[in-house]
């Protein structure tokens, strides 16, 4: 389960999965899917905060040689 998270790299996705999750609980398995929704919430928030900045810097110091 934890690795099928990465495939949650949208919004979209996400939700897409907590709708399908909510109409087909697994309760043996309920914490591992709140884990690995929470991962896959962080990354998605990480990606809107700090991905354009990272890209950023990639690009300047690509350019310069540095």
């Amino acid at each position: 389960l934890e690795h099928s998270v990465w495939g949650l790299r949208t919004e979209e996705a996400l939700d897409e999965a907590e709708q399908f999750l909510e109409k087909h609980p697994v309760p043996k398995a309920s914490q591992a899917i709140s884990q690995s929704l929470e991962k896959a919430r962080a990354w998605i928030a990480w990606k809107k905060r700090d991905l354009p900045n990272v890209l950023s810097w990639i690009e300047k110091h690509s350019m310069s040689g540095t």
